[in-house]
């Protein structure tokens, strides 16, 4: 049955990252991972270009995909008070309920990243839970049933999910 899925998570699935031993494979690894802004007025201009919010990016995108607050809410099964609260950026999101919204939304793998990223999150290989969102949303595979059921045979954990059991 997840035979597509255990094959993906063979792949892509990063158990430990090795710290490097050494300075100089720590230095190494900065510079690759980092592209550190040269000077102040790079930062300024850079932050200034961040336009969007989390939630203005949440908002915009509820409403290119003609929904309502109510119907991404329900459909991910998350509370009224929470959604409401992270409109208003009273809360800051979890990774995994916004991986449940992508998934109630209907996003695309590029706007579900994209949401993440406002939020500070990104996918990761080093988490099963990540990588099982990340497939059904590359095959626009949107059932939380069946994502729900991967997350348990695969012991992703399950407890995103409430009481949607």
């Amino acid at each position: 049955m997840f035979a597509l899925l255990e094959e993906y998570l063979k792949k892509n699935y990063v158990q430990e990252e090795k710290v490097p031993e050494t300075p100089q494979k720590c230095e190494i690894l900065f510079q690759t991972t980092f592209d550190p802004i040269q000077n102040f007025d790079d930062l300024g201009e850079y932050v200034n270009e961040q336009k969007d919010s989390f939630s203005q990016y949440l908002i915009d995108l509820i409403k290119a995909h003609g929904m309502e607050n109510a119907d991404v809410y329900k459909a991910a099964n998350l509370d009224r008070q929470y959604f409401s609260k992270l409109i208003s950026e009273s809360i800051k999101p979890s990774k995994e309920k916004l991986l449940l919204i992508a998934v109630a939304m209907k996003l695309n793998i590029t706007e579900s990243s994209e949401m993440l990223s406002k939020a500070g999150y990104s996918f990761s290989t080093c988490s099963k839970s990540d990588l099982i969102f990340k497939f059904h949303i590359e095959r626009e595979d949107f059932d939380m049933d069946s994502i729900y059921k991967a997350h348990v045979f695969f012991d992703a954990g399950v407890k995103m999910f409430g009481d949607f059991n």
